[in-house]
């Protein structure tokens, strides 16, 4: 599952980590911990490759060592076939087949397309009540106890969430979180609970966990640049791209790896054309990649 491009159009590609446990916190980057994450929607193959370049590969050493702050381009032109770009998809015709291994978990079919609003926001708190794993609704102490939780204000008036707070049991920095005050639902009183505070609402309105340093990219295969400015990895030259082992990676492209021509995305298993740095297909038998939801169909469309 290749997760890139959390910018703008594709971003709406890109598979939630925690989607199989909203409940949990997400763990894994050493900034609290978290892991970015966005939300898939209406697919489970980004253009470009099927390796998640969040999590896997390693990023190599660039030559410029300070922290980026402006957009690197490739002298290299990556539009490759032309034409209306394509990619490989999962079409829906209801919400039975947006189920996982016969589960209900959260998606719904919309425009021929599974989505779900996992991650979506319009605010940075909405994304630390997400990714801190605050999932529970209460009204008072009492629907939090058997979870060790209190229960605290999010500003939902119907509602508060049931939180972790620190003690001799559980550390924040055990579940890789930091300890902040809140305010308990009932009375508004101090509370300290552990949270994740490091996602924020993106531009295009998804969570993401913004880098602050090269150190935090080091591990984003292909983009070992963080845009301080944006807070994205980024690449910031075509070797970054070509020696991060993620196929369908040639050139980078306005701080993004991508291809230069066809060639560059054989051997993909839902690719076989570029269109301006993006693997896609061109025609739905280019589709041979897993599928994903239980009852869609495989289908090579443009976005």
């Amino acid at each position: 599952m290749q997760i890139t491009f959390t910018d703008g159009l594709f971003s709406k590609l890109a598979l939630a980590a925690c989607m199989f446990a909203p409940s949990l916190a997400c763990n894994g980057d050493g900034k609290d911990g978290e892991t970015d994450a966005t939300t898939t929607v209406g697919t489970t193959t980004t253009p470009g490759t099927t390796t998640d370049d969040t999590t896997n590969g390693t990023a190599p050493t660039s030559t410029t060592d300070p922290t980026s702050t402006t957009d690197p381009t490739s002298t290299t032109d990556p539009t490759g076939g032309g034409g209306d770009a394509q990619f490989c998809q999962e079409k829906c015709a209801g919400n039975d087949d947006c189920k996982l291994m016969g589960m209900d978990q959260g998606y719904t079919c919309a425009n021929n397309r599974c989505t779900s609003d996992f991650g979506k926001c319009t605010k940075d708190e909405q994304c630390q009540v997400l990714y801190s794993g605050w999932t529970t609704e209460c009204q008072d102490n009492s629907a939090c106890e058997a979870l060790l939780q209190v229960c605290i204000a999010i500003g939902d008036p119907a509602a508060g969430r049931c939180a972790t707070p620190p003690g001799d049991l559980i550390a924040c920095e055990t579940l890789m979180q930091s300890e902040i005050t809140a305010k308990l639902f009932m009375d508004g009183s101090d509370v300290q609970v552990c949270a994740n505070t490091s996602f924020q609402c993106g531009t295009d309105g998804f969570c993401f966990d913004p880098c602050e340093s090269n150190t935090d990219c080091k591990d984003v295969a292909g983009t070992p640049m963080c845009n301080v400015g944006t807070g994205r990895c980024e690449c910031a030259s075509d070797d970054d791209c070509k020696n991060s082992g993620v196929a369908g990676y040639a050139v980078c492209k306005s701080g993004f790896c991508g291809c230069a021509q066809d060639a560059d995305c054989a051997g993909l298993k839902d690719a076989d054309k570029c269109y301006d740095g993006f693997c896609g297909c061109s025609a739905v038998e280019a589709c041979q990649g897993a599928q994903f939801f239980d009852g869609t169909t495989r289908v090579c469309e443009g976005l």
